[in-house]
């Protein structure tokens, strides 16, 4: 994978899935984590933070849902960008990334 996208995204608090966070992911992770859940706490969000080496970070106010407004969007588009490391200038290189 090149990047994942986790929108409420945590760890398993269960101690018997504490291989999957050792050693620490290294794929990058867009983490969105929701101001209002009720769903997932926070700390098991930060769980995820800790448990990578390259996570980018986006609080939004509202519950457990996917955020569809301009700057979560916005946000998304320059983690990808950082990610691919691609200019602003070469919109057009997408058709390049095959995955």
């Amino acid at each position: 994978m090149k990047f994942v996208v986790a929108v409420c995204g945590f760890t398993f608090g269960n101690p018997i899935y504490n291989d999957l966070y050792s050693p620490k992911i290294e794929t990058p992770i867009f983490l969105a984590i929701a101001s209002i859940d009720t769903m997932i706490a926070e700390s098991a969000s930060l769980r995820l933070r800790d448990s990578s080496t390259s996570t980018a970070v986006y609080i939004f106010q509202g519950a457990h849902y996917i955020p569809r407004d301009e700057l979560f969007l916005q946000a998304l588009v320059h983690f990808i960008e950082d990610v691919f490391s691609i200019k602003e200038d070469h919109e057009d290189d997408w058709e390049d990334y095959e995955d």
